[in-house]
């Protein structure tokens, strides 16, 4: 965990423009992004922001690289939902204002790969529908053709975040 200082100058970095780089350490966007994957985050408006984007927020002192997968508006505020692709469950809702940056790269083996490419784009809105799908289905009751449909959706899940991750 960062201390407090160090999370307010990332966060002042990225409201001024740069970029941040942070090293993967947990399993919850495996495939597309795995342990030891340096990601690369910017700041971007709210308004840029499409289903697929591999979004950066401050949770608790720690800072999660989650998959938007949906945006509502209550009140007058836009909400997010975002997902691992390796979770089952979405996340909590959470406010624009929460909102750190986006992530616009991945570094893996020596190479620094864009997720803002066309290819990457189109294959990670799919990763999006896939998650919402995933999402609602566990809302169903619990029955066999529920638990064939989470199983297809999750493989399809991970089969696409894998042909993300042949793609980049």
């Amino acid at each position: 965990m960062r201390t407090d200082t160090t999370n307010d100058l990332i966060d002042a970095r990225l409201r001024a423009g740069g970029a941040v780089h942070f090293t993967i350490s947990t399993w919850s966007m495996f495939p597309t992004l795995a342990p030891g994957d340096q990601v690369i985050a910017q700041r971007a408006p709210t308004v840029d922001l499409y289903p697929g984007d591999i979004l950066l927020i401050q949770v608790g002192g720690m800072w999660l690289a989650h998959r938007l997968i949906g945006r509502r508006v209550a009140d007058g505020r836009a909400l997010f939902i975002t997902k691992g692709d390796n979770a089952l469950e979405a996340d909590q809702v959470w406010q624009a204002a929460q909102l750190s940056g986006i992530v616009t790269a991945v570094r893996r083996n020596g190479r620094v790969l864009s997720l803002r490419s066309r290819r990457a784009r189109w294959t990670s809105a799919a990763l999006a529908f896939l998650s919402r799908a995933q999402v609602f289905l566990r809302r169903l009751r619990p029955h066999l053709a529920r638990r064939i449909a989470l199983k297809a959706s999750h493989i399809l899940l991970r089969i696409g975040a894998r042909l993300v991750r042949w793609m980049m």
